[in-house]
């Protein structure tokens, strides 16, 4: 991504006398391809071989929570509301719609995708299963799967500390579009004549795509960490990392752990 002229804070900068919770929690959508292919599953496994997470669950999908529903349910009513005709605008409505603000601006990343493509090893079958887990037994990083997760079965697990393996390396930042994306680039910019005369972009509107669109195909260097920054969870110190997601997870923790009393009371007459 390029140099986006934006408000939203940068991502959050980690030091050193912080640390990440033990657990990382995600949720994507079930496709082997897309969100769960042998790339993000090699990267997850490495952050758990390196000791910067204990353990790592994929939540099932579709189990959304509560409080990212009314995230969400928030920005739909406060955007349906106004017009948002280019990018930068509607960063600033997601920061009027919610606190803490639920986004990050990030500038470029660092390509652990071809870190992942060069790999010795990869994985084949993982399509099906719905529930996965990565932690570490002694020396090995183990990943778990089953079906679904349902108390009733088990998980059955795998070594995959070749596949980690092939995430030490140093990763170079993103340099160049991808051939899709510099076609979506150009169908972009052969709209934005035809979005004007249509009365949805003003000539200002167009001019701001037309400078954005050159940005994005300039790669600054990411302002994100690397991996091997972030401090192994064996070195806990008192404070933790504060990231909206994690209080959304927080307070469905609690909300989880909730007990219910029923009881039989006497009507009042």
């Amino acid at each position: 991504m390029g140099q986006a002229k934006t408000n939203l804070p940068r991502f959050p900068t980690y030091h050193k006398n912080k640390s990440l919770p033990l657990t990382l929690y995600l949720q994507a959508g079930n496709s082997a391809k897309d969100n769960r292919n042998h790339i993000l599953m090699g990267f997850l496994a490495n952050l758990v071989q390196r000791g910067i997470f204990k353990k790592i669950k994929f939540l099932m999908v579709g189990h959304t929570h509560e409080d990212v529903d009314q995230m969400f349910s928030r920005l739909s009513v406060h955007l349906s509301r106004m017009a948002v005709p280019t990018l930068s605008r509607l960063q600033e409505l997601v920061q009027e719609a919610y606190s803490p603000i639920p986004v990050h601006h990030l500038d470029n990343l660092w390509d652990y995708r071809q870190l992942g493509i060069q790999a010795p090893v990869h994985l084949n079958g993982h399509s099906t299963p719905h529930t996965f887990r990565f932690t570490k037994v002694e020396d090995d990083v183990q990943m778990s799967y089953k079906e679904w997760p349902m108390k009733s079965t088990t998980y059955q697990s795998i070594t995959v500390n070749d596949l980690a393996k092939a995430f030490d390396g140093e990763p170079d930042p993103i340099q160049q579009v991808t051939d899709k994306g510099e076609r979506v680039f150009l169908a972009m910019e052969e709209d934005l004549r035809k979005w004007r005369d249509g009365g949805k972009l003003s000539d200002g509107h167009v001019s701001w795509w037309r400078e954005h669109l050159q940005r994005e195909r300039r790669f600054p260097i990411p302002m994100i960490p690397r991996a091997n920054s972030f401090e192994p969870h064996l070195r806990v110190h008192d404070n933790t990392v504060s990231l909206p997601a994690m209080e959304v997870l927080d307070n469905h923790i609690s909300s989880l752990r909730k007990q219910s009393q029923i009881k039989v009371v006497k009507r009042r007459r």
